[in-house]
């Protein structure tokens, strides 16, 4: 059951302010006073220019201990915590329900975020069809300012599987019409929350974890270190380096950059339903000591025969041949077919919104020429001996594809 704001509606009274008045006064819809009158906090400027319509105090009408400044006064933080674990619960909950704008999240790996709150999936997902924007932002896991982040906190490695599993929270965000996932390649050191005109900030020092370090709460733009530069926020979490001035947007297609993440389903209930049925093409080549090239994909950290989607133009053939020299830097030959794979059951979720089911159709072939090398879709190209595959993080959808070679089980029809 809601709350009447008693002292919002005898304000109103007192000066003669009707609820379409107000609204007005404050650039709102008429609906939203109401839902102000029923209990909903404002946030900041609407705040600030009801008390000064009524001629009232702002904390008369909401009483609040976490009341944020007023226009015009000093920049100090509204309050300040010793560390992320004292904020209180019900301050990121209220923070979070009472977005009627925005909500913009700019982490490392953000696990808290989810772990405290087995629920914000949920109540983002339930602000965005309030009309809400909805911007999550987190580090690449593959990006060398990861790798960097890890050294100073001495954390052995696992901060990329740290962010890996935190983007698992959110899968069902990715088909959430409003939602937006990102990834960025930036040295952040402080942890941005923000809410509307609202900000928690959660500073990092160096060598320590987030977690240990101090916060605060303030309003966006009173901030020294955003003050005056409205691009700081959209720059800090473009996906990837922003586009030269005068230079055009990368084009669009079945290509996608690195810093796209995304999550691999096996028959997985829980898997988001699929969008897109995109045919790709794989290419297991050997070499003459029996090994196979591998590369080491940037977007999960794990090992997978080279392969792509197949461009308009193309033959599924041709698409296997350049999708291996673009990945690994091997040019090869085909020399028969492994197999077509078409598991329903098999997802991977992109974070810019695509769904895909599996359809690949895999090669096998021989290398001609050139040198395993890196580039910005695998961090790690190799050789690898079979006796050797156990010791590598390889998806179980492909290990089944390798399978099938060594075993001689091809060509597999499914």
């Amino acid at each position: 059951m809601s709350t009447v704001n008693e002292q919002l509606r005898l304000a109103m009274a007192r000066r003669g302010v009707s609820p379409d008045a107000l609204a007005v006064a404050c650039a709102v819809d008429p609906k939203t006073v109401a839902r102000w009158l029923t209990g909903r906090v404002p946030h900041a400027r609407h705040r600030w220019t009801t008390a000064e319509l009524l001629a009232a105090a702002e904390d008369e009408i909401w009483p609040s201990p976490q009341r944020l400044v007023a226009p015009g006064s000093h920049p100090d933080p509204v309050a300040s915590f010793p560390n992320r674990a004292s904020v209180p619960r019900d301050l990121w909950l209220s923070l979070l329900k009472n977005a009627e704008q925005q909500i913009d999240v700019l982490v490392y790996s953000g696990t808290f975020f989810a772990q405290t709150n087995p629920h914000v999936a949920t109540m983002l997902a339930n602000r965005a069809r309030a009309g809400v924007a909805i911007r999550l932002c987190f580090a690449d896991p593959a990006d060398s300012a990861v790798a960097q982040r890890d050294r100073e906190e001495q954390l052995d490695g696992t901060l990329a599987a740290k962010i890996r599993a935190s983007l698992t929270y959110y899968r069902n965000l990715l088909t959430e019409p409003g939602c937006e996932i990102r990834l960025h390649n930036a040295t952040v050191y402080a942890s941005l929350f923000r809410y509307d005109d609202d900000l928690l900030a959660n500073p990092h020092i160096w060598g320590q974890p987030a977690s240990a370090n101090p916060s605060y709460t303030c309003a966006v733009g009173r901030v020294p270190i955003l003050a005056g530069s409205p691009s700081t926020w959209p720059a800090s979490t473009r996906s990837g380096p922003p586009p030269a001035p005068g230079t055009a947007p990368p084009p669009t297609g079945t290509s996608r950059s690195s810093t796209v993440g995304r999550i691999e389903y096996l028959n997985d209930p829980s898997a988001p339903k699929a969008n897109t049925l995109i045919p790709a093409s794989n290419l297991l080549v050997v070499n003459d000591d029996g090994e196979i090239l591998l590369q080491r994909r940037r977007d999960t950290g794990q090992w997978a025969l080279p392969g792509g989607a197949q461009d308009i133009g193309e033959t599924a053939g041709q698409c296997a041949v350049r999708e291996c020299q673009e990945e690994t830097g091997i040019l090869a030959e085909l020399t028969g077919f492994l197999g077509v794979y078409t598991n329903p059951n098999h997802i991977v979720a992109y974070t810019d919104g695509e769904i895909r089911q599996q359809y690949e159709n895999t090669y096998i072939g021989r290398p001609l020429s050139g040198t395993p090398t890196v580039n910005d879709e695998a961090d790690g190209v190799r050789w690898v001996h079979p006796d050797n595959l156990d010791d590598l993080d390889i998806h179980p959808s492909m290990r089944q594809q390798i399978d099938d070679y060594l075993t001689k089980r091809y060509p597999h029809l499914g």
